[in-house]
């Protein structure tokens, strides 16, 4: 992930400027839980019910004690 730099001129002439160079998700700026959880919400529902949005992303959280990813796939194939 790249820096940012953004600047916006005010009515007024002013100049707000605001810099990020280690977005979030970069690795020195890494993503919570919650952040991961909220993304996913945000695109999952674009395409998908809520629901099952809610259903898949607890299917995945829970990927490292299932037997196989085919029910996550089920979920993902019949939305």
């Amino acid at each position: 992930t790249l820096a940012s730099v953004a600047r916006l001129k005010t009515k007024g002439k002013e100049i707000i400027k605001k810099e990020v160079i280690y977005p979030k998700g970069n690795v020195k700026n890494p993503m919570t839980k919650e952040d991961v959880m909220e993304k996913f919400r945000d695109l999952c529902v674009i395409s998908i019910k809520k629901d099952r949005c809610e259903e898949i992303l607890q299917k995945l959280f829970e990927l490292d004690q299932a037997d196989s990813i085919l029910d996550v796939v089920d979920l993902l194939r019949n939305p």
